[in-house]
């Protein structure tokens, strides 16, 4: 077995280099076989024993055994490496034998990480790296000869600056080379060349890109020293010069081709697109005169013959939608004006019989003066009416789809996606905002129950009737009324503390009430009620939707293990309004409490005495009481409605408050409205629970807990 010292030196044996390791003071430690083998191809006796010899020594006392190199220098730089003056060390000599002309490169450095303090010193072969080199010495000037002498023009840019040119580029330029070195390309070039843009920027690009690249090749508009220009295809090449990136140039004239082409311009350009049979129409454009030339086709595909449109780009304008003629000249002027690249625009052209094509319009400058301005400009129309067909039906589709993807299929509104991606909106913008988000949810009482008596599709009518009822009770833009899965619904209020929540769930309570549908299995009531739970959250960062549902769905439950057909609110909220609460046979009642006093002894008793009221009403609708028992009641509840607005205007108005008019007419509305609902009822036209939901809400909840309180300031 190899220890780790024999591997090492069998490796550094097989090296061809010659390898030596010197201590701190210069003296050699080890040398490998190439390092022998060196010594006794250039006279030193096979048997010589370098260990322990100091090579600064060495260096100090004589060139070498071959005259290498100076001694001296050498030994310097191996000092300074081994007393850390410099990393490492590096020099090539000479080292010629009998047979053939040597190189080496000698490299000193230290061993990285050698407790022992040692330095490596090597020397490598570099005989045909320098041969190479001679070689190339005698190819460039080979080249240089070429260069000088060849009848194409050739030019050398460095540092965007021409540093050198053949005699063909004098004879091109008719100038002499001082007039040409140590220029830059667009000071030899016009301003503006025929695209447009300045010489100077455009040659700047031009050079970048053949840096980046390693070849650019383009036309180019040259200005001769006696001020002509001519036309240059240029040839650009990357490549090193003296260490540093230059360009190696060729020009070739082809001011004939030029012009040539431009002569077939002016007879034939006008209807180089024109490709009638693809029917595409052409138009021509004289962009200084307005003169505009339309080809048939194009007068065609608008219905028109071919004299009933003059030769003027109004004959165009004046066609163009008008919702569509601010955004047309806008792209043509964008275009003219160099700020996009091509001219490409949608819109709709009028028709001869007076109806719209949608056009698609592509056109290009086809001619510039010499300060670059555009001059001439061809283009075609394509009719596109079709294909703006179809994408008008793919995006209702796609219009539809997205609204079936969010709507419940059975009770027409949002579905449980729907209801995820607006609480993530509306959790974020509260997040934002700082405001109250308020949830309801809302679970049908034994709906089971109800499958089972009338049949599923009984209940699936009975679900599209609540959800109906819920929704219209959440009527501004941004409430959001959802089935949540299965006989369970959610609301989203956004910007809603919890009194305004409590007032809306109380309002989907009454109306689910007021629907009056019959349900025998139901230990509740006889008909179909249902159990609320309201949360009012202000959101955060860290309190997720997901938690906020969670919240809302233990009030839900608790409501549900309350006794059902009730409202469980959180009690994080401010200033509620009122808790909703269940009494004997499990129905439930609107509770007094003190919170609700305005201070008035009279106004609060007349208050307390319309709860009560309003309870016995309810008792009496969800016990199916006979039609005039009720009657008693709500006329009794309208009597005490009736003589308490009265006395409460009269101390109002005693007491200075500034909205008394304001609050008179609503009391004026709301009688007025009881009044109808109970002619109503009493002619069998409607149910006691839209009475109830009117009495118990509209005026007990909303106003007498709600705007009152507007007054509570002037009386206290």
């Amino acid at each position: 077995m190899l220890d780790q010292t024999g591997l090492s030196d069998l490796v550094l044996d097989s090296l061809e280099e010659q390898i030596a390791v010197i201590d701190s003071i210069g003296t050699i430690v080890y040398v490998n076989l190439a390092w022998k083998r060196f010594g006794s191809e250039n006279g030193l006796p096979d048997e010589c024993e370098w260990k322990g010899v100091n090579y600064l020594d060495i260096c100090d006392t004589s060139k070498s055994v071959t005259d290498c190199f100076v001694g001296e220098s050498v030994a310097q730089g191996m000092r300074d490496v081994i007393s850390g003056k410099r990393d490492s060390y590096n020099y090539d000599y000479p080292c010629h034998c009998p047979l053939e002309k040597r190189w080496f490169m000698m490299h000193v450095t230290a061993l990285k990480g050698d407790p022992l303090n040692r330095f490596l010193v090597a020397h490598h072969n570099i005989t045909q790296h320098k041969l190479t080199e001679d070689m190339l010495r005698e190819s460039e000037e080979k080249h240089r000869i070429f260069f000088v002498n060849s009848p194409d023009a050739y030019l050398i840019i460095r540092d965007g600056i021409f540093v050198d040119c053949n005699r063909a580029t004098e004879v091109m330029l008719r100038g002499d080379r001082t007039q040409i070195i140590g220029h830059p390309p667009e000071l030899l070039s016009p301003e503006f060349q025929p695209d447009g843009r300045k010489s100077s920027e455009s040659a700047e690009e031009k050079i970048k890109d053949a840096l980046q690249t390693g070849k650019n090749i383009f036309e180019w508009v040259h200005r001769r020293l006696d001020g002509s220009d001519f036309f240059v295809e240029v040839s650009i090449a990357s490549m090193i010069l003296d260490g540093k990136p230059a360009l190696f140039t060729t020009w070739r004239d082809i001011t004939e081709r030029i012009q040539a082409q431009e002569a077939l311009l002016e007879s034939g350009y006008r209807w180089k697109f024109a490709i009638e049979g693809s029917g595409d129409g052409v138009w021509d454009s004289n962009i200084q005169t307005g003169v505009t030339m339309y080809s048939k086709r194009w007068k065609e595909m608008l219905g028109y013959a071919d004299n009933d449109i003059l030769p003027a780009r109004q004959e165009w304008l004046d066609r163009i939608h008008p919702e569509d003629q601010s955004h047309v000249e806008e792209s043509m002027q964008a275009y003219l004006d160099g700020r996009t690249e091509i001219y490409v625009v949608e819109y709709r052209l009028r028709c001869k019989d007076g109806s719209y094509k949608w056009i698609l319009s592509r056109g290009m400058v086809v001619n510039r003066s010499k300060d670059g301005s555009p001059l001439r400009m061809i283009g075609t129309h394509t009719d596109i009416t079709e294909r703006k067909r179809v994408e008008r039906a793919l995006e209702e589709a796609n219009s539809k789809l997205e609204i079936l993807s969010i709507t419940d299929g059975l009770t027409g509104i949002a579905n449980r996606r729907r209801f995820d991606q607006v609480l993530a909106q509306e959790h974020a913008r509260h997040v934002r905002s700082g405001e109250e988000l308020s949830l309801v949810m809302l679970d049908i009482d034994h709906f089971k129950a109800f499958n089972d008596n009338y049949g599923h599709v009984s209940g699936d009518d009975c679900l599209r009737r609540i959800a109906r009822a819920i929704a219209g009770c959440t009527t501004r833009p941004a409430d959001l009324s959802a089935r949540y899965g299965g006989e369970e619904f959610a609301c989203i209020l956004p910007e809603t503390d919890l009194n305004g929540a409590i007032a809306i769930a109380e309002k989907i309570r009454s109306a689910i009430i007021a629907l009056a549908i019959p349900n025998k299995g139901s230990t509740t009531a006889a008909c179909v009620t249902a159990s609320l739970g309201v949360a009012t959250v202000q959101c955060t960062a860290e309190r997720t939707p997901d938690e906020i549902v969670a919240q809302v769905d233990k009030l839900l439950y608790v409501a549900k293990s309350g006794g059902r057909n009730r409202i469980e609110f959180n009690a994080a909220g401010k200033g509620a309004l009122t808790s909703l609460d269940k009494f004997e046979s499990n129905f439930v009642q609107l509770v007094w409490k003190d919170t609700f006093r305005c201070g008035n002894n009279l106004i609060d008793n007349q208050h307390k005495s319309l709860f009560r009221i309003s309870n016995s009403l309810l008792k009496a609708a969800l016990l199916a009481y006979p039609a005039g028992e009720v009657s008693v009641i709500i006329t009794q509840l309208l009597d005490e409605v009736r003589q308490h607005f009265h006395d409460e205007e009269t101390i109002l108005e005693s007491c200075g408050f500034p909205g008394i008019s304001q609050h008179a007419s609503e009391h004026a509305r709301l009688l007025s409205e009881g009044l109808e609902l109970s002619r109503e009822f009493e002619a069998s036209t409607l149910s006691v629970g839209a009475v109830f939901q009117f009495l118990a809400y509209e005026v007990v909840m909303s106003h007498i807990l709600g705007a009152d309180r507007e007054f509570f300031a002037y009386i206290r």
